[in-house]
């Protein structure tokens, strides 16, 4: 047996049968073409991709897939496309565009800098731009004929690898085709007032076919905590924050201890709502008073001890520390949030009216939209009396979930054939 036997002629690029050569190339040249198109004529395409002419160019490429299997699927064309190059220089292709955006900062252009090269071509809005839509619709192609060719013989193997490839091009259509039917819309909530209408992030004004009035906000906040602040810089020292002990939380609580780095804290009084009388705090139930706790600092070194009141403050009260050594002070940190609800009724031009409860992931589904419980006023903190919520709508969402639940029972099923395979 000679060398010979073992070498092939040398093939010149793009005779056929064509290879990851070509394959390699394609992706490269459209994305070259979606640069010029983006310098020349930018934000045409993107913004024109909307329902009905997404769903019509969705129900285009399924036609197309079908027609071009059915019919030619025979042809070196479309074996082609269905091969295995083809698909690593899609997948290249479009990975390689989809990496830009992690590398180059997305956003609008600032003012004056529109015209600069970068802005120009797109890449500070890799998903708006001709490259990048170019990529994946050459990637769904691939992708499309790749899942087609495996419908025919109905096989076991075949079946999985239909199922988990079909739910990867659902699920990439439906992301890509539908992000700009996709709708975010905030809503403003006072108190005892019906809002209808919110804005989105363009600014514009949205009416819906539904209304809510707020009539009760309500925040559970963490237990207060407490840290020591450089005057001179304003930091907290070491980044430590600690919270106060339980014990000293519950009314009429027993003094509690902790240590906070080189000091022993001791809670001697813990008022949940407090307001400043003379120079100590005392309870009171009224709109803007805050937490305030009776604090005994003891130095651990050398027993020094300093004791006063420490208060986190509110929008009606100014916060007061506890001057621990020249430059170090004792300060009670403003509560984070835990958990925050708003308590609302609910009126539909088409539906009943009906009491709700909106809180954070816990969506509430409305007339096609899911209205999630988004902030609040945090100047006013649990004082607020408003209410953020944010009305999302995705009509392309199914179809994206379909895919995905696709791709996993093809992956389950391959799996399945797998180890029946090994038994």
């Amino acid at each position: 047996m000679t060398i010979e036997t073992f070498s092939t002629p040398h093939r010149s690029i793009w005779s056929p049968p064509w290879g990851f050569a070509e394959a390699l190339l394609i992706p490269c040249g459209l994305v070259l073409v979606g640069l010029v198109l983006q310098y020349l004529v930018p934000n045409t395409l993107s913004p024109a991709l909307v329902w009905p002419v997404n769903a019509w160019l969705f129900g285009g490429l399924v036609v197309l897939l079908a027609l071009g299997q059915g019919l030619g699927g025979g042809t070196r064309a479309v074996r082609w496309l269905g091969s295995v190059p083809a698909a690593v220089g899609a997948t290249v292709g479009f990975a390689a565009v989809g990496l830009l955006m992690g590398v180059v900062p997305q956003g609008p252009a600032p003012a004056g800098l529109e015209a600069e090269l970068a802005y120009r071509l797109g890449l500070h809005d890799i998903t708006g731009s001709w490259p990048y839509l170019l990529a994946v619709a050459w990637f769904l192609l691939v992708l499309g004929f790749a899942t087609a060719r495996r419908l025919w013989p109905l096989t076991l193997a075949n079946l999985g690898f239909f199922l988990s490839h079909g739910g990867l091009f659902l699920a990439v259509a439906g992301a890509h085709l539908g992000a700009n039917d996709l709708q975010r819309v905030t809503l403003h909530l006072q108190r005892d007032q019906v809002t209808w209408q919110g804005e989105d992030r363009q600014g514009r004004q949205h009416e819906f076919d539904f209304a809510f009035k707020l009539t009760r906000f309500d925040i559970e906040e963490y237990p207060p905590e407490v840290g020591l602040v450089d005057r001179r810089t304003g930091d907290l020292e070491g980044g430590q924050r600690v919270e106060l002990p339980a014990a000293a939380l519950k009314p009429q609580g027993d003094p509690a201890g902790l240590r906070l780095q080189a000091w022993d804290l001791t809670v001697r009084e813990y008022l949940e709502s407090a307001a400043r009388v003379g120079d100590r705090y005392v309870a009171v139930r009224d709109l803007g008073t805050a937490r305030a706790a009776l604090v005994q600092a003891r130095r651990v070194a050398d027993g020094l001890e300093v004791q006063g009141w420490i208060t986190c403050g509110s929008f009606l009260r100014q916060p007061q520390v506890l001057d621990l050594e020249p430059r170090l002070s004792l300060v009670m940190l403003q509560p984070r949030p835990k958990r925050f609800l708003s308590e609302a009724t609910l009126y539909q031009k088409d539906g009943p009216t009906r009491a709700v409860t909106l809180e954070v992931n816990k969506p509430l589904a409305v007339a096609g939209w899911k209205v999630y419980q988004l902030s609040y006023d945090q100047d006013l903190g649990r004082w607020s009396n408003v209410s953020i919520l944010e009305a999302v709508r995705d009509p392309w969402l199914p179809l994206v979930y379909t895919g995905i639940f696709l791709m996993i029972a093809g992956a389950l099923w391959l799996g399945f054939l797998g180890a029946k395979g090994r038994d």
